[in-house]
This record gives structure tokens, sequence and C-alpha cells, in this order.
């Protein structure tokens, strides 16, 4: 079965979020203690403390959003593998039997089969071979590495966001639309 892509995305996406959101609400608390300080209302202790408590906070809500993304990231992975590795069940006997018949195929029609088993590894595999065999042009590339390296890019820029919230990767992430954007780049490759 093919990886729930989306829902990969939207977990990372919203980790993401939390984050920036928590970011946002330490440096309000921190200009908070600042006028504090400065107005004479907290001790320089008080102030230094207070304030090394919310990084100390943060610090750890953002090793913990790195580390899940990295879990999901690697889950996502492991999904993707397991739809690639053949089984019996995803041969087409009627299509392998047209591929070996005494019909030779055109490209325009290996091509459409492609179309009918696009979420298919095995018969893409099936079909290229046969491509080959015929000296067709058909895409050598795997569509689950295709997908790990689009669904790596989101997570980077994930990660860029996370490393600096105030940045331009931190900005598309608060942004539901530039999300969407971000997504879309890669969403032939994700097979959205």
């Amino acid at each position: 079965m093919r990886p729930d892509t989306q829902k990969h995305l939207n977990k990372i996406t919203k980790l993401t979020r939390a984050y920036i959101e928590a970011t946002d609400e330490a440096n309000e608390q921190l200009e908070e203690l600042k006028k504090q300080f400065n107005d004479k209302r907290i001790t320089s202790s008080i102030w230094t403390e207070k304030a090394e408590a919310i990084r100390e906070s943060l610090n750890r809500q953002k090793i913990e959003t790195v580390e899940t993304i990295k879990d999901i990231k690697k889950l996502y992975a492991e999904e993707v593998d397991e739809w690639e590795t053949p089984r019996g069940e995803d041969i087409d006997h009627e299509d392998v039997g047209l591929l070996s018949g005494i019909v030779t195929l055109t490209e325009k029609e290996i091509k459409a089969l492609g179309q009918k088993h696009k979420d298919n590894p095995l018969m893409q595999r099936v079909l290229r071979k046969y491509a080959e065999k015929q000296g067709y042009h058909y895409p050598t590339d795997q569509p689950g590495e295709r997908m790990k390296k689009a669904f790596e890019a989101i997570a980077k820029a994930a990660g860029h966001a996370i490393e600096s919230p105030s940045g331009y990767s931190g900005y598309q992430f608060r942004n539901e639309k530039h999300v969407e954007t971000l997504i879309n780049t890669y969403s032939e490759d994700l097979g959205l």
C-alpha cells in the first residue's frame, strides 16, 4: 500500500508550527522580563534566572521537535521501501502476458500502461525492462526514491524553520498557503 504522505507532511507541519509559536511566546516572555527589569520591578538575578528557564524550555522543545521529525522521516522512508517491495499480488498477469506476447507494443502503449500502473512499483520495473528491450525511452528512476527525496526536501525546510523561525522557511511555515505552495512544488514526486 502506498504511504500516506500527506499524513506525515501534516505531522511535520504541525510540529514545526508549534515550535515557531513557542519561539514567539518565549520572545514575548523575554521582552516582558526585560521590561520588568528596566522598570526595576525585578532584580538582575531574577531576570537572569527566569530568562534562562525560558531559553532552556525552548531548547528542550527544539530538540524534541527535531528528533520527532527525524523519526517521521525514518518511518516515511520505511513505508516507501515497504511499498516498493515486490509482492506477487502486484503482478498484473494480463499485462505481463501482453508484454511477452507475439505483438510488440509501441512506446505510446507502454507509456499508457505506465499510467495504469503508476502506483505499482513492480509493474513499473516490468514496463521499464520491456521498454529497454524495445529501445524505447522509459523513466529510469524509481518513484520511491523521488518520493523520499521530495519528502526530505520539505523536512529540510522545516528544519530551517526550526533553526531560524524568523527566517524565510519560518515565514513559510507560519502561513498555511505558503506551506501548501512548498508541498505543491514537490507534489508530483510525492505522488500527491
